[in-house]
């Protein structure tokens, strides 16, 4: 009864605030178009079997002897339940809600392994001991550090992946010390208010690393990404006339223009040559122009 009471005092005190986000998603134009496009979406069951392989199997078997030895299993099951449940409600968040689901799993699996494979496996392992003349007590380690082994595969996949793009300097990853110096001097001379126009690539970083607001930055928290990711593109090509670019400019309300690698890529254009970009820092392959005729 005590924890019935608790819940729903913590039921209660957060109502407010899923009402008011309630109504913030239902009636703030921005805010639903953000929803709109922030789809995250679970995948067929099978692949979260899949992906969870060797740990589910062993969580299932666990649950038994959880709920059989510790007074808290109850909360691990219904924790992992709803999860899973909750995962395929017909709403655009739906992989959001296995998000640490893992640890839960885990724990489960821990019991499965200890409580269930292992004692049901003494036999076998005792006389595999002795068909190899050894400790049999080794032999279950052996067996347990394979299991954990297989258990980790991802997370190694993962380690050993990051490890990689890290010692090879993955672009991803890394920027150039003229692009650093280019959002320093933006960081140190724009005003938090005022739009840098970047590709999108860098527009995401822009905005991550110096809180500067961009044309295009991330994909969920840009209103109308598609539309404006193509126009940025087409922006920096060589295939658009003056009149046109500056229009772009003044309807994104831009204050500043980021050139770099990502941009010159894009297409041929060449702000030098627009009478409406004024050069204000250049380094290396990096370089910034201010919009003429507009005050900040």
């Amino acid at each position: 009864m005590g924890l019935l009471i608790a819940l729903g005092v913590m039921g209660i005190a957060q109502a407010p605030l899923l009402l008011y986000d309630y109504r913030v998603f239902t009636t703030n134009p921005v805010f639903q178009a953000w929803s709109a496009q922030n789809v995250t979406l679970s995948p067929p069951p099978a692949y979260y079997c899949l992906g969870y392989g060797l740990v589910a199997v062993l969580a299932v078997w666990g649950i038994r002897a959880a709920l059989r030895v510790s007074p808290r299993a109850p909360f691990l099951l219904v924790w992992v339940t709803a999860a899973f449940g909750l995962a395929y409600l017909p709403w655009g968040l739906q992989r959001r809600f296995v998000e640490g689901v893992q640890v839960g799993l885990s724990v489960l699996a821990g019991y499965g392994l200890v409580q269930g494979l292992m004692p049901a496996l003494a036999r076998p392992l005792e006389r595999v001991g002795r068909l190899l003349r050894c400790d049999p007590r080794r032999v279950s380690w052996t067996v347990q550090v394979l299991l954990l082994t297989l258990a980790a595969l991802s997370n190694l996949y993962l380690v050993a992946t990051c490890t990689f793009a890290a010692a090879t300097r993955h672009p991803t990853l890394f920027r150039t010390a003229d692009e650093i110096a280019a959002a320093g001097w933006l960081a140190t001379h724009a005003g938090w208010d005022e739009t840098v126009l970047a590709a999108y690539e860098d527009g995401g970083w822009i905005a991550g690393a110096i809180g500067q607001r961009v044309v295009v930055g991330h994909w969920a928290e840009t209103v109308g990404f598609e539309a404006k990711r193509r126009q940025v593109a087409a922006f920096y090509a060589a295939d658009m006339s003056g009149a046109e670019r500056r229009a772009w400019l003044d309807l994104w309300q831009v204050r500043y223009v980021y050139i770099g690698p990502r941009e010159r890529a894009l297409g041929a254009f060449d702000p030098a040559v627009a009478d409406y970009l004024e050069p204000v820092f250049r380094r290396g392959q990096a370089a910034v122009f201010r919009v003429s005729g507009r005050e900040p």
